[in-house]
Protein backbone atom coordinates (compact mmCIF):
# COMPACT_ATOMS: atom_id res chain seq x y z
CA UNK A 1 0.00 0.00 0.00
CA UNK A 2 1.39 2.96 -1.23
CA UNK A 3 -0.44 6.36 -0.39
CA UNK A 4 -4.20 6.70 1.22
CA UNK A 5 -6.38 9.07 -0.77
CA UNK A 6 -8.83 9.82 2.92
CA UNK A 7 -8.71 7.63 5.88
CA UNK A 8 -11.21 5.50 6.13
CA UNK A 9 -13.00 3.95 9.58
CA UNK A 10 -11.60 0.71 9.01
CA UNK A 11 -8.60 -2.02 9.28
CA UNK A 12 -7.06 -0.56 5.53
CA UNK A 13 -6.15 2.85 7.58
CA UNK A 14 -4.89 0.43 10.86
CA UNK A 15 -2.78 -1.35 8.31
CA UNK A 16 -1.69 1.98 6.35
CA UNK A 17 -0.62 4.00 9.58
CA UNK A 18 1.05 0.68 11.15
CA UNK A 19 2.83 0.34 7.72
CA UNK A 20 4.23 3.74 7.84
CA UNK A 21 5.86 3.73 11.53
CA UNK A 22 7.16 0.25 10.31
CA UNK A 23 9.09 2.12 7.62
CA UNK A 24 9.31 5.08 10.04
CA UNK A 25 11.35 2.27 12.84
CA UNK A 26 13.71 1.06 10.41
CA UNK A 27 15.42 4.90 9.20
CA UNK A 28 15.28 6.01 13.60
CA UNK A 29 17.24 2.75 13.77
CA UNK A 30 19.77 3.53 11.63
CA UNK A 31 20.40 7.07 12.93
CA UNK A 32 20.03 6.48 16.56
CA UNK A 33 16.60 8.41 16.49
CA UNK A 34 13.45 7.82 18.84
CA UNK A 35 10.06 6.94 17.95
CA UNK A 36 7.18 8.79 19.58
CA UNK A 37 6.08 6.58 22.40
CA UNK A 38 2.50 6.86 20.78
CA UNK A 39 3.43 5.63 17.51
CA UNK A 40 5.03 2.37 19.42
CA UNK A 41 1.94 1.61 21.16
CA UNK A 42 0.15 1.47 18.26
CA UNK A 43 2.15 -1.54 16.58
CA UNK A 44 2.06 -3.06 20.19
CA UNK A 45 -1.22 -3.27 20.29
CA UNK A 46 -1.76 -4.43 16.75
CA UNK A 47 0.44 -7.01 16.99
CA UNK A 48 -1.07 -8.01 20.56
CA UNK A 49 -4.13 -8.42 19.12
CA UNK A 50 -2.86 -11.08 16.65
CA UNK A 51 -3.59 -8.63 13.67
CA UNK A 52 0.26 -8.59 12.65
CA UNK A 53 2.52 -11.14 13.33
CA UNK A 54 5.07 -9.26 11.27
CA UNK A 55 5.89 -6.11 14.08
CA UNK A 56 7.36 -8.60 16.55
CA UNK A 57 11.15 -7.65 15.26
CA UNK A 58 10.83 -3.61 14.38
CA UNK A 59 8.44 -3.40 17.55
CA UNK A 60 11.19 -5.69 19.83
CA UNK A 61 14.19 -4.03 18.72
CA UNK A 62 12.95 -0.23 18.86
CA UNK A 63 11.88 -0.94 22.14
CA UNK A 64 14.76 -2.36 23.50
CA UNK A 65 16.33 0.87 21.99
CA UNK A 66 14.40 3.61 24.05
CA UNK A 67 14.94 1.32 27.11
CA UNK A 68 18.36 1.13 26.65
CA UNK A 69 18.35 4.65 26.16
CA UNK A 70 16.35 5.56 28.87
CA UNK A 71 18.72 3.75 31.30
CA UNK A 72 21.46 5.61 30.31
CA UNK A 73 19.72 9.07 29.88
CA UNK A 74 16.74 9.50 31.61
CA UNK A 75 13.31 10.39 29.71
CA UNK A 76 12.94 13.90 28.46
CA UNK A 77 9.97 14.00 27.15
CA UNK A 78 6.16 12.55 27.25
CA UNK A 79 7.23 10.26 30.23
CA UNK A 80 3.67 9.24 31.01
CA UNK A 81 3.55 7.69 27.75
CA UNK A 82 6.30 5.58 27.69
CA UNK A 83 5.30 4.34 31.30
CA UNK A 84 2.33 3.27 29.81
CA UNK A 85 4.25 1.64 26.78
CA UNK A 86 6.78 0.12 28.77
CA UNK A 87 4.55 -1.37 31.04
CA UNK A 88 1.85 -2.68 28.06
CA UNK A 89 4.88 -4.08 26.42
CA UNK A 90 6.21 -5.95 29.46
CA UNK A 91 2.78 -7.72 29.63
CA UNK A 92 3.52 -9.55 26.74
CA UNK A 93 7.61 -9.89 26.31
CA UNK A 94 9.69 -11.60 28.33
CA UNK A 95 12.28 -8.65 27.94
CA UNK A 96 13.21 -7.56 31.56
CA UNK A 97 14.07 -4.12 30.94
CA UNK A 98 10.81 -3.14 29.68
CA UNK A 99 9.24 -3.47 33.21
CA UNK A 100 12.75 -1.92 34.60
CA UNK A 101 12.48 1.18 32.41
CA UNK A 102 8.50 1.66 33.64
CA UNK A 103 9.67 1.51 36.91
CA UNK A 104 12.32 4.32 36.38
CA UNK A 105 9.83 6.50 35.79
CA UNK A 106 7.17 6.05 38.04
CA UNK A 107 8.91 8.03 40.63
CA UNK A 108 8.88 11.02 38.52
CA UNK A 109 5.28 11.06 38.96
CA UNK A 110 5.18 11.86 42.25
CA UNK A 111 6.01 15.70 41.29
CA UNK A 112 2.99 16.05 39.44
CA UNK A 113 0.44 15.52 41.59
CA UNK A 114 2.19 15.65 45.06
CA UNK A 115 0.15 19.19 45.86
CA UNK A 116 -2.33 18.33 44.00
CA UNK A 117 -5.66 19.90 45.30
CA UNK A 118 -3.92 21.29 48.62
CA UNK A 119 -3.77 24.41 47.50
CA UNK A 120 -4.62 26.95 44.59
CA UNK A 121 -0.61 27.32 44.27
CA UNK A 122 0.30 23.95 41.77
CA UNK A 123 1.69 25.02 39.29
CA UNK A 124 0.37 21.43 37.08
CA UNK A 125 -2.84 21.68 35.32
CA UNK A 126 -5.58 19.28 36.31
CA UNK A 127 -4.86 17.91 32.27
CA UNK A 128 -1.25 17.29 33.38
CA UNK A 129 -2.01 15.67 36.92
CA UNK A 130 -4.64 13.47 35.83
CA UNK A 131 -2.48 11.93 33.04
CA UNK A 132 0.36 11.35 35.26
CA UNK A 133 -2.37 9.63 37.85
CA UNK A 134 -3.64 7.65 34.93
CA UNK A 135 0.03 6.14 33.76
CA UNK A 136 0.63 5.04 37.43
CA UNK A 137 -2.44 3.31 37.39
CA UNK A 138 -2.10 2.24 34.24
CA UNK A 139 0.98 0.43 35.03
CA UNK A 140 0.02 -1.31 38.03
CA UNK A 141 0.46 -5.06 36.36
CA UNK A 142 4.27 -3.48 37.45
CA UNK A 143 5.12 -4.32 41.31
CA UNK A 144 6.52 -0.36 41.65
CA UNK A 145 3.08 0.93 40.03
CA UNK A 146 0.75 -1.14 42.55
CA UNK A 147 2.79 -0.02 45.68
CA UNK A 148 1.86 3.63 44.15
CA UNK A 149 -1.74 2.92 43.08
CA UNK A 150 -3.26 4.14 46.89
CA UNK A 151 -1.38 7.48 46.16
CA UNK A 152 -2.80 7.88 42.40
CA UNK A 153 -6.32 7.11 43.30
CA UNK A 154 -6.17 9.63 46.64
CA UNK A 155 -4.24 12.97 44.43
CA UNK A 156 -6.89 12.08 41.52
CA UNK A 157 -9.95 12.04 44.21
CA UNK A 158 -8.05 15.72 45.64
CA UNK A 159 -8.19 16.72 42.06
CA UNK A 160 -11.56 15.72 41.71
CA UNK A 161 -12.54 17.87 44.68
CA UNK A 162 -10.55 21.26 44.19
CA UNK A 163 -11.39 21.19 40.46
CA UNK A 164 -14.84 19.92 39.75
CA UNK A 165 -18.31 21.78 39.52
CA UNK A 166 -21.70 19.74 39.20
CA UNK A 167 -23.45 20.66 36.18
CA UNK A 168 -20.23 22.59 35.03
CA UNK A 169 -17.16 20.48 34.21
CA UNK A 170 -13.70 20.67 35.23
CA UNK A 171 -11.41 23.84 35.58
CA UNK A 172 -7.58 23.69 34.53
CA UNK A 173 -6.12 25.05 37.71
CA UNK A 174 -6.93 22.93 40.68
CA UNK A 175 -8.28 24.92 44.14
CA UNK A 176 -8.72 28.03 42.68
CA UNK A 177 -11.59 30.67 42.96
CA UNK A 178 -13.83 31.37 41.25
CA UNK A 179 -14.42 28.46 39.04
CA UNK A 180 -13.21 28.67 35.62
CA UNK A 181 -14.13 25.74 33.16
CA UNK A 182 -11.51 24.29 31.59
CA UNK A 183 -10.91 23.28 28.13
CA UNK A 184 -10.71 19.96 26.31
CA UNK A 185 -7.75 18.35 27.12
CA UNK A 186 -8.74 18.91 31.14
CA UNK A 187 -12.15 16.92 30.45
CA UNK A 188 -10.44 14.47 28.75
CA UNK A 189 -7.73 13.49 31.06
CA UNK A 190 -9.80 13.73 33.89
CA UNK A 191 -12.37 10.98 32.31
CA UNK A 192 -9.71 9.23 30.81
CA UNK A 193 -8.56 8.49 34.56
CA UNK A 194 -11.61 8.24 36.09
CA UNK A 195 -12.21 5.48 33.36
CA UNK A 196 -9.09 3.55 34.21
CA UNK A 197 -9.52 4.16 38.40
CA UNK A 198 -13.26 2.12 37.93
CA UNK A 199 -11.48 -0.07 36.07
CA UNK A 200 -9.12 -0.97 38.93
CA UNK A 201 -11.63 -0.12 41.96
CA UNK A 202 -15.04 -1.16 40.39
CA UNK A 203 -16.20 2.14 42.34
CA UNK A 204 -19.48 3.09 40.13
CA UNK A 205 -19.09 6.91 41.15
CA UNK A 206 -15.68 7.53 39.25
CA UNK A 207 -17.65 6.14 35.38
CA UNK A 208 -20.60 8.04 36.21
CA UNK A 209 -18.23 11.05 36.73
CA UNK A 210 -16.48 10.36 33.45
CA UNK A 211 -19.93 10.08 31.83
CA UNK A 212 -20.86 13.28 33.43
CA UNK A 213 -17.96 15.06 32.01
CA UNK A 214 -18.73 14.09 28.30
CA UNK A 215 -22.03 14.86 28.52
CA UNK A 216 -20.88 18.37 29.92
CA UNK A 217 -18.39 18.06 26.66
CA UNK A 218 -21.23 17.35 24.39
CA UNK A 219 -23.47 19.41 25.70
CA UNK A 220 -21.01 22.62 25.57
CA UNK A 221 -17.55 22.17 23.95
CA UNK A 222 -15.04 23.47 26.15
CA UNK A 223 -13.10 27.22 25.15
CA UNK A 224 -9.53 26.43 24.67
CA UNK A 225 -6.98 28.95 26.37
CA UNK A 226 -6.01 32.29 24.60
CA UNK A 227 -8.49 30.38 21.31
CA UNK A 228 -5.74 27.40 20.72
CA UNK A 229 -6.51 25.29 18.67
CA UNK A 230 -7.39 21.63 20.10
CA UNK A 231 -4.10 19.48 19.84
CA UNK A 232 -4.44 16.60 17.63
CA UNK A 233 -4.00 13.78 19.94
CA UNK A 234 -6.09 15.11 22.84
CA UNK A 235 -9.08 15.33 19.70
CA UNK A 236 -7.87 11.84 19.18
CA UNK A 237 -8.23 10.83 22.81
CA UNK A 238 -11.55 12.15 23.05
CA UNK A 239 -12.55 9.43 20.67
CA UNK A 240 -10.82 6.54 22.84
CA UNK A 241 -12.84 8.20 25.72
CA UNK A 242 -16.15 7.95 24.01
CA UNK A 243 -14.87 4.47 23.03
CA UNK A 244 -14.38 3.27 26.42
CA UNK A 245 -17.86 4.75 27.65
CA UNK A 246 -19.42 2.47 24.46
CA UNK A 247 -18.50 -0.41 26.01
CA UNK A 248 -19.44 0.93 29.44
CA UNK A 249 -22.83 1.38 28.13
CA UNK A 250 -23.21 -1.87 26.22
CA UNK A 251 -22.29 -3.62 29.50
CA UNK A 252 -25.44 -4.97 31.31
CA UNK A 253 -24.09 -4.91 34.87
CA UNK A 254 -22.97 -1.32 34.02
CA UNK A 255 -26.46 -0.38 32.41
CA UNK A 256 -28.00 -1.83 35.49
CA UNK A 257 -26.35 -0.32 38.23
CA UNK A 258 -25.36 2.64 37.26
CA UNK A 259 -27.65 6.06 37.12
CA UNK A 260 -27.53 7.05 33.75
CA UNK A 261 -29.15 10.61 32.81
CA UNK A 262 -29.06 9.79 28.82
CA UNK A 263 -28.87 7.03 26.71
CA UNK A 264 -26.45 8.47 24.87
CA UNK A 265 -24.58 6.58 21.29
CA UNK A 266 -21.24 7.18 22.33
CA UNK A 267 -19.44 4.46 19.45
CA UNK A 268 -21.52 7.73 17.32
CA UNK A 269 -20.18 10.52 18.85
CA UNK A 270 -16.55 8.59 18.62
CA UNK A 271 -17.06 8.02 14.63
CA UNK A 272 -18.11 11.68 14.21
CA UNK A 273 -15.09 12.89 15.96
CA UNK A 274 -12.94 10.18 14.03
CA UNK A 275 -14.75 11.11 10.81
CA UNK A 276 -13.41 15.13 11.22
CA UNK A 277 -10.20 14.14 11.69
CA UNK A 278 -9.21 11.75 9.12
CA UNK A 279 -8.81 14.19 6.34
CA UNK A 280 -5.47 14.71 8.43
CA UNK A 281 -4.65 11.59 8.64
CA UNK A 282 -2.64 10.78 5.26
CA UNK A 283 -0.40 14.42 5.67
CA UNK A 284 0.37 13.86 8.98
CA UNK A 285 1.78 9.64 8.72
CA UNK A 286 3.67 8.48 11.71
CA UNK A 287 2.44 11.50 13.42
CA UNK A 288 -1.35 10.18 13.22
CA UNK A 289 -0.48 7.43 15.62
CA UNK A 290 -2.88 8.66 17.97
CA UNK A 291 -5.48 8.23 15.77
CA UNK A 292 -4.49 4.49 14.24
CA UNK A 293 -5.07 4.13 18.40
CA UNK A 294 -8.21 5.74 18.53
CA UNK A 295 -9.72 3.76 15.78
CA UNK A 296 -8.62 0.60 16.46
CA UNK A 297 -10.86 1.23 20.03
CA UNK A 298 -13.90 2.25 17.59
CA UNK A 299 -13.54 -0.87 15.90
CA UNK A 300 -14.09 -2.69 18.94
CA UNK A 301 -17.18 -1.23 20.31
CA UNK A 302 -18.68 -0.26 16.91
Amino acid sequence: MTGLQEAQLDETTLDWLTDRVVDSIGDALARGETIAAGALQLLLRRYATGARADLAEPLGAALALEADRQAQHGCHDDCESWIALFSEAAAVSDDARLPRAAADLLGGLRTRWSSAGYSGDSVEGVDQVMRSVEACLFAVNVPEARAMTAEAIDALERVVAGAYRPGQGVSHGIAKTPFLRGGLSDHVRSASALLTAYMLTARLPYAMLADELMQSVLRTPPSEPEGRAVPFAVECDLARVFCRLAALHHDEEYRRTAVLAVHEDYAADAARTLAALASSVRERGVEAAPFGLALAEYLNVR
